[in-house]
C-alpha cells in the first residue's frame, strides 16, 4: 500500500494483542499502518484492507474491523494491506 503524496510504503499494520468479546456481541477493531517514513494512518476500513478470522465459526470479521463472536472458542484476527499482514490479534469468544 502507497501512501500517495508522500513516497512511502506500508511496512507495519499492528493489532490489540488479545480481545475478549461474549457470543452474540461484538468487537470493533482497529488497525493503523506504519509507513517506511515512519508516518501513521489508520487503515481500518483503507481501500485494498482485508480482514480475515482463522476460525470463523467462532467469530466473524467484517470487512471495517467489526467482529461478532459467535460461539465460545479463540481466534486470529488479521489485517493484510497488498503484501503487509499484521502480528494476529487474538479473540477469545467466551459465555458469561
Amino acid at each position: 500500500h502507497y501512501l500517495a503524496g508522500v513516497g512511502a510504503w506500508l511496512q507495519h499494520c499492528p493489532l490489540a494483542i488479545t480481545e475478549l468479546v461474549e457470543a452474540d456481541n461484538t468487537q470493533q477493531f482497529t488497525a493503523t499502518g506504519t509507513y517506511s517514513d515512519g508516518s501513521a494512518e489508520d487503515t481500518t476500513t483503507a481501500v485494498g484492507t482485508i480482514w480475515t478470522s482463522s476460525n470463523p465459526a467462532v467469530a466473524t470479521i467484517s470487512p471495517g474491523g467489526l467482529a461478532t463472536g459467535l460461539v465460545p472458542g479463540t481466534t486470529n484476527i488479521t489485517t493484510t494491506i497488498s503484501t503487509v499482514t499484521n502480528a494476529p490479534a487474538v479473540l477469545t469468544v467466551t459465555l458469561f
